[in-house]
């Protein structure tokens, strides 16, 4: 647009078309920025909740499988080391969901520690693949997730997928309680 408005002004000797470009761009430009804000989750800059159920029902037909995540002890920590050490903890799941997340995987922050990502055109192996790679990521912080996946198949709707993507993700979370709670036995058990 700013060739054409300079064209404009120095061959055919138009007036304030350059500006009025720029104004325009401008313009644009802030609403499209504002636009993604409306999109976007401010902490973690994950697509937000609305999109989440936006993009499932607009690309349903390429849907194929639902992550379900969910960061573990986000209340002990708020509690004990204070909100700012639970967002750095949101954060950086954020951060170790982005550096794996496959093409045509989307990221969506659905509650205060919940995260959802929609896997479109992706085979279960590679999504599965995926979600170990979360799990390596997390383990190289100081923070523990919980997921969940629900692959697609001819009994499910979206809500079904949700709803079993979401249980999936609550007996991840027990396991690993009953995990940590054996290690913390066993701990407690050489040292006595």
């Amino acid at each position: 647009m700013s060739t054409v408005a300079t064209v404009m002004e120095s061959v055919w000797k138009f007036e304030g078309v350059i500006n009025m470009t720029g104004a325009a761009s401008i313009a644009f430009y802030y609403l499209y920025l504002n636009t993604q804000q409306f999109k976007r989750d401010p902490l973690t800059n994950a697509l937000n909740r609305r999109c989440f159920y936006l993009d499932a029902e607009k690309n349903f037909a390429q849907l194929n499988a639902v992550i379900s995540l969910d960061l573990n002890n986000l209340k002990q920590l708020n509690d004990g080391k204070g909100h700012a050490e639970g967002d750095k903890a949101i954060c950086t799941m954020a951060d170790c969901i982005r550096k794996v997340i496959l093409k045509n995987c989307y990221l969506y922050r659905t509650g205060g520690d919940e995260f959802m990502i929609l896997a479109f055109k992706q085979p279960e192996d590679a999504v599965r693949q995926m979600i170990e790679s979360i799990k390596e990521e997390m383990a190289k912080t100081e923070y523990r997730c919980a997921i969940g996946m629900a692959y697609m198949d001819m009994e499910h709707n979206f809500e079904k997928l949700c709803m079993d993507a979401d249980e999936a993700m609550y007996r991840d979370k027990e396991e690993g309680k009953k995990k940590e709670s054996q290690r913390l036995f066993l701990n407690n058990g050489q040292r006595g």
